[in-house]
């Protein structure tokens, strides 16, 4: 029938969208532009109308994302931590888990500025649907929810 037949088209563009996603991934340049954000505290931020990026190339990772949330480490003013989270590093510790029967990948590492150390987990299904969190030693957790796309 009609409908079975737009369930399977419609498991075969997820399983393409996941395919492409992982390729990217994969090739290990990639950059995530965020839509929306969402602080431990308080509703979704719309960034749609602010410049932010965590970009991915090769073994450096570099990121201008804006903040939202409390500060909690003893030294959280100092250095520069409370504003945006910016960062220009080595990427450290990464590791790509793949779950084949939901189409999901999870990609994690890890980057440093001067004064802070940065956790940051994406989560992802296509290139369209990608969520990132990003922890660190200073504040609380933020999420946001947005894309990626290869670096040109």
């Amino acid at each position: 029938t009609n409908e079975i037949a737009a369930q399977e088209s419609k498991k075969d563009e997820k399983l393409q969208n996941f395919r492409e996603v992982k390729a990217l991934i994969e090739s290990g340049a990639y950059q995530f532009t965020g839509k929306w954000a969402y602080p431990q505290r308080g509703g979704q931020i719309d960034l749609t109308t602010r410049d932010n990026f965590l970009r991915v190339n090769g073994k450096k990772v570099s990121a201008d994302m804006p903040y939202f949330g409390q500060l909690t480490g003893g030294n959280a003013g100092y250095g520069g931590a409370g504003g945006g989270i910016v960062f220009d590093a080595e990427l450290e510790d990464l590791s790509i888990k793949t779950n084949e029967k939901k189409n999901r990948l999870t990609i994690s590492f890890k980057g440093k500025s001067s004064t802070e150390s940065f956790n940051c987990i994406f989560t992802m299904s296509s290139k369209s649907s990608v969520s990132l969190s990003i922890t660190s030693n200073y504040r609380q957790t933020i999420r946001y929810l947005g894309s990626i796309k290869p670096i040109e």
